[in-house]
Parts: C-alpha cells; structure tokens; sequence
C-alpha cells in the first residue's frame, strides 16, 4: 500500500462495528490507527486494507528500517521529544500538548506495557454450531451464565492457541525448514516413528521444551527436516483437554466412560466464558459432540474488605495461613457460603469478625447452654423419648422449623446453592436461640418430674445434633468439635466423627404448620411491638401495664391468643388485651388541604376544594399511604384533581400511647408508669448488672453466692423488701443481706435512677 492509501481518514470517529472509538474527555478527536500496534488497531486496520506493519521486537525495541527509532525502546520517555522534533523539523507538526491517556501497565511491576504484532497459531471456529449444541445440556448456576457463555461462542473469532513462552504445552507442530509445509503429530508414537534424528536425547523426558524440540521428522512433501515450532500452547487449550489428556481416554475408553461428563466444574466467573468453559466445551463438542460437565457454579472474585484487589504491593494481600490463624478456618468458610455468589467477596477481618459475632458466637452459645445445663441435670440422650405430639408447643414449633431447615439445606445442596443452605441455617440458628432457648431457659433449670423439662432437652440436643450434621459440608471443624463432646462424649459407640453420618432428611411426622404459621404471626407481632417501644426510647426491661394488639384477621387473633403469655413476658407488660380483627388503630389521620399550592391553582373554587378533602379524609389518607399521587375529589359538582403536594396528611396518636402500625396490624402500649412498675424497672436493670458480676468474677452458672448490699436511698431499700426473694432465687444466693457500709473492696459501687448502692458477691460454700 503506498502512504496516500496509509494514510487517509477512514471514518468520523466509528469502528467497524458501529461503537464509538472516538471519546470526550481526551486526546484530539482523531484516533489514529496502527494495525501492528494493538487489538482493535489491527482488527479496523485489517478491515480497511491497511499495511500492518510489525515496528518492536521482543523487548520492546525498533526493529531495523525505522531510521534513529531502531534499537530505541518504545517506553522512553525521551523518544517521545525526539520523534516531535523530528515532525517539527519536517514541517508536520500542527501542535503538542501533554494529556493523560490509558494505558496498561504490568500489575506486578508498574511498568508501562505495549502492544506487538506477532505471527500466532490459530483453530478455525467454523464448528461453533457444534459447541453451542451442547450448551443446553449443563446446569448453570447462576443461571445467566448459560446466556453468556452462549454470547461469547456467538460472537467468538477464530481461537488462539499459541504463545510465544518457554514453558508450557509444547505445541506438537512441526515445519519443513526447506519447504514451510507444517505437520501436527497426534501422540508419543507417531512422534518416535517418524523421528529422524533426537529422539535418544528425548526419550525419558515429559514433552516439554527443551527435550522435545531436539526430535526432527522428515517433511511427507519434500523430504526435508522438520523442526518444532517455538511456540507453547495457550494454557487454557492445555485446560481444555484434561477430560481426555488425564483420565485414560487413549488407554482405557470404557473406565473413560464412567468419569465422563464430569458432574461439577466450580470456578470463578470472570473471564472463564471465554478461557476455561469455552476450551472445555470446546474440546468435548470436537471429541465427542457430548457436554463436558453436567453442572457449572460459577462465582465473583476476591477483594479486600474495602472492595479493593488484593496486592502484596500494595499491602493490602491477607495469607490463608495468617486468616486462618486469626479468624478460624470455619469463619472464612462460612464467610464464603453465605456470600451471593455473582458478587464480589470482600474478604477482610472486618467482615469475618462480624460473621464469628453474628452467627458462630450465637451457635456455640447455644449449644455451651445445652451442655452445660445438660451436666447439672445428668441429662442422656435417648434414654427418655417424649412423643412429638406429646411435647409443649414450643418444642413442636422449632422441631417443625428443623425439619423445614433440612429440607432446604438439601434442596440447596442438591442444586448447588450453598448460600441458600447458608442462609436457611442462620435464620435457624437465631430463631433457635433468640425464641426457643430464651423462652424456655426456665425449662432447663431444675426439671424435676414435669414432662417438660426433659422435653426441652430431649428437643434442643435433637436440634444440635441435626444442625451439625446440617453444617457439617461447610463448617468441618466447628461441627466435630461440637460432635465430639455432644455426641461422643455420652455415646461412645457413636461413629467417630461426625463426616461418617448420614446427612440428614426431613422428618414429616414433626411437622405441624398450622403450630409453624401461628408462631411467624407471633414473631411478626413480637417484632412491631417492640418498634413501639423503641420509637418511645422505652427499653424492655422497663415492665408496662397494658400491650393492647390489632390483629388484622382471625389468623393473627388466633395465634395471639394461643401465645398471649409469651407476649406478656416477651414484651414486659402486665396485660394482653387482643382486640376484634378490623378494629381501628388509636392513631387518628387527618388530611388537610395546601392552601399555598391550590389557592394559586384553584383561586375562589379553593374553600369548596377543602371542605370536600376534610370530607373524604379517611379515604384519602389511605390512599397517600399506599403510595398515591394522583386524588381526585367532588366539590360543588365538579371533580377536582389533586397532587400529593395539594395534601397535607396529620398523624397523632393519644400521648399515653406508644404505637406501632403494619399491615392492618397494630400494637399499642399503655406508657403510664405507677411507683410499682418503676420500682419493678429498677429491680431489673439491677438484677442485670448482678448476673454481669458473676461472670465477671468467673462463677460457674450453678455456683451459689453471698450477697451483701448498702445504700441509704428509700428507693432501694423499698427494691430489696419488695424484691429481694425474688433477686435471691435468680442469682443463686445462699443469703441476701443488708450492710451498714460496704467501702473496701471486693465492694464495687453501682447506681441506679441515681441513687447510690454498694454490693459484695461472693462465692458460697
């Protein structure tokens, strides 16, 4: 091509597919093209018949025939002034100026990196129909990966397989040093067969440079020697024939045969579409016409906590050994199982500090609970099994919620979604703990005769050893451990580790979901009347007379009335009153007009238009609170349009109320403190601060203790005679007694409403 057909505007700023390769924001306007000097260069250069022109060599320099760029290196700084002077000195230059501009660079190094033209092998893609075939007979996880992947073969242009390293694949092609006819050799024995000269010097040796480039065959065309090309293989092509290069397709078709196609391939989705599953598919359509795998979970990457690639430069990488170290092998698993497979990871001590808080801290919490109370009663599994039917409605619901849990986890499994099964465990694990052990610690305490005590036990230890078993794929050293003490410990014919069990299966005879819906409308409830409380600063240890409840139907009746005692203890009042299903809300709605924006817009008609809003108030405010903005209504024979800034909607509810509204559902507390419920809020706040001494000083929880008190506030004295048996029974004292002055220590001060108070705990004998 000569210069003038070099050199030419091709288009106004548009590759050949129609995308915008002229950009805002930097350089010219004028993109110029270098066919031997980048990708989409070479592709738009290619297309428009442009020379292509190859100026660096391996290092970067000019290559012979570029005048004083030869031997240059392309990265120099200084090259850039110069190759300006010399335009300037040949009248070519319009103007310079310096701009950023994108670049890659090397991550490892920081150095600058550039484009290169080199001869490369390449497999002609005409067969992709044949690949794409086989794409519907995978399950992919995430679904949308079956859409990529089908993208990309789509789109795909002929498959590089070459690159120019030392170590690698050797690619098996031979060329004719006298007449450039290329061979590619199919195996070890074709290759010793026709090997002319270096096979001694091969033989032994796996076939990888240099062994196997010292073998030479005779070209079929001309006789000639034939040598190996230098080139290796792409990695991914090496990838791509593990199905048939490891497992025995040239040796052993039938054992082949049981192995293939693999059930699971696991890896991370960026880039594979068109790396990993492409080579695979790839590959297995070429051999066989058969899909490689029958499944693919595919996953985001890896960043720092903040969202950052990790770096050992940048000093943000965090070591396994270190993580593991730190955190516990088992957070970090769990860390990843939860995580939403499609987005990225923020892996950091942060996040793994929250996962031992939130849910590792609470499972084993509950089950130190178990073991502990479970040694003080001489409790043994199996040796009394209370009846389903026969055990205490709480018992039944978390039994009903265990065996919902199963079934999901191996639903998940089952369908390689590990967060799902995650997820099922957490909301398990908090309900398990936060309902169940908190509403039954009574249960576990002194169980004497009643069936239900040991009814509890016999129901949590069966909700451990199930979740055990449950987690034991994803968190294998939390769940032994636990195995091996709750298990093993009593049970000494047990199998020896909890990875020799069955993985559970739902039981249906301890399923009662009539039990399972009431108790959702019971935490449902629990959940919107705490929000009152807490939209009135009103902590829960402070007792309240009256929590009067709204159910918005006969189901949440039903189930208020079956749990209306939780709900008393739960939530701290004294009453539960649970009114008809419909009954209104006592929070009042009122919907005025905006006199500023109607008056402008409706001017003398304004006041018919407010008479009729006050009018059809109701209905308007319930209207704007499902999210309206369009009203209309009738004033004077005429329909009036609204918007939502014509409307102003007033709430206010009875100031010795805190309420709370969702749904059709309402909750309302009586706020209205008497001398004996302060008094009553005080002993708990107080009872609290005790129960925090007794860990502090390392009681055991059956240990006894002596409790001495002063303090001269008539408040206090009053607690202590009103509820000092009671403070007794709770805390394990052996004696509760009133000192004239306690100032030494192990004394330590407490106050409480403000009034002063001194205690001694000590542990009894």
């Amino acid at each position: 091509a000569s210069a003038r057909q070099a050199h030419r505007v091709i288009d106004g700023g548009r590759d050949s597919q129609g995308n915008a390769i002229v950009v805002l924001g930097e350089g010219t306007g004028i993109v110029h093209i270098a066919p031997g000097c980048g990708d989409v260069d070479h592709v738009i250069g290619k297309a428009q018949g442009l020379p292509q022109i190859a100026p660096l060599d391996e290092a970067a320099n000019f290559v012979e025939g570029f005048g004083f760029l030869t031997g240059r290196n392309a990265t120099d700084r200084a090259l850039v002034d110069e190759i300006l002077a010399s335009l300037r000195e040949k009248g070519l230059l319009v103007a310079s100026e310096t701009y950023p501009h994108v670049y890659p660079h090397c991550w490892r190094s920081g150095d600058e990196l550039v484009f290169r033209m080199v001869d490369e092998w390449y497999i002609a893609m005409d067969w992709r129909e044949e690949i794409l075939r086989t794409v519907d007979d995978i399950r992919w996880f995430p679904p949308s990966g079956r859409d990529r992947e089908v993208e990309w073969l789509t789109n795909m242009r002929d498959w590089m397989i070459s690159k120019k390293r030392y170590w690698g694949l050797a690619l098996p092609i031979w060329v004719c040093e006298a007449c450039d006819t290329f061979d590619v050799i199919g195996g070890r024995e074709e290759l010793r067969a026709r090997a002319v000269e270096g096979w001694e010097a091969f033989e032994g040796h796996s076939p990888h440079r240099p062994w196997i480039d010292a073998v030479k065959i005779a070209c079929p065309a001309c006789g000639g020697r034939m040598s190996r090309i230098p080139d290796v293989g792409n990695p991914w092509l090496d990838a791509g024939i593990v199905p048939y290069s490891t497992m025995g397709w040239n040796t052993d078709r039938a054992d082949w045969e049981r192995w293939f196609p693999a059930d699971l391939v696991l890896e991370s989705l960026p880039g594979q579409y068109r790396n990993w599953f492409y080579a695979l598919l790839a590959m297995s359509a070429m051999m066989t016409g058969r899909a490689p795998f029958k499944n693919l979970v595919g996953h985001a990457l890896v960043r720092d906590e903040h969202g950052e690639e990790m770096h050992k430069s940048k000093g943000n990488a965090i070591w396994f050994d270190d993580a593991a170290e730190q955190a516990g092998a088992d957070c970090m698993r769990w860390l990843y199982v939860r995580q939403d497979p499609v987005v990225n990871l923020n892996f950091g001590y942060g996040p793994l500090k929250e996962v031992r808080g939130k849910f590792i801290n609470t499972l084993w919490n509950t089950y130190a609970f178990f073991v502990n109370y479970a040694r003080l009663e001489g409790f043994v599994p199996g040796e009394r099994v209370t009846p389903f039917a026969a055990r205490p409605d709480f018992d039944r619901w978390i039994l009903t919620e265990l065996q919902r849990t199963v079934t999901r986890c191996r639903a998940a499994f089952e369908g390689f979604q590990m967060r799902q099964a995650a997820l099922a465990i957490e909301e398990f694990v908090e309900r398990l703990s936060n309902w169940y052990v908190r509403h039954s610690r009574a249960r576990f305490w002194k169980t004497g005769e009643s069936a239900a005590g040991p009814a509890a036990f016999e129901t949590l230890f069966e909700c451990l050893e199930t979740l055990i078993r449950l987690m034991a794929p994803l968190t294998p050293f939390l769940t032994e451990a636990i195995y091996q003490n709750l298990v093993r410990s009593v049970d000494s014919g047990a199998p020896v580790s909890v990875h020799l069990l069955d993985y559970p299966e739902p039981d249906p005879g301890k399923i009662d979901d009539a039990l399972a819906a009431d108790m959702e409308a019971i935490i449902r409830l629990n959940s919107l009347a705490l929000s009152a409380r807490e939209a009135r600063k009103i902590k829960v240890r402070q007792p309240l007379a009256t929590l009067t409840i709204g159910p918005k139907d006969d189901a949440e009746r039903r189930a208020a009335e079956r749990f209306r005692e939780m709900l008393r203890e739960d939530l701290n009042v004294k009453t539960v009153e649970i009114t008809a299903p419909g009954t209104p809300s006592p929070v009042s709605r009122t919907v005025r007009a905006n006199f500023k924006t109607l008056g402008k817009r409706l001017g003398p008609r304004m006041k018919a238009a407010a008479a009729a809003i006050e009018a059809e108030a109701v209905r308007l405010a319930a209207e704007i609170e499902a999210g309206a903005d369009e009203f209309r209504v009738e004033a004077g024979g005429e329909a009036i349009s609204l918007e939502r800034v014509d409307l102003r909607l007033e709430i206010a509810q009875p100031p010795e109320l805190a309420v709370a509204e969702n749904a059709g559902t309402w909750a309302a507390f009586d706020t209205r403190l008497t001398d004996d419920l302060r008094l009553e809020g005080t002993m708990r706040d107080l009872l609290r601060r005790l129960q925090m001494m007794r860990k502090e000083i390392g009681l055991e929880i059956e240990d006894r203790i002596r409790l001495r008190w002063a303090g001269d506030s008539p408040v206090l004295t009053r607690l202590f005679e009103v509820w000092g048996r009671h403070l007794a029974q709770e805390l394990l004292c052996l004696s509760l007694e009133r000192a004239e002055s306690l100032d030494a220590p192990p004394a330590v001060a407490i106050t409480l409403d403000g009034a002063g108070l001194r205690v001694e705990m000590s542990k009894g004998h």
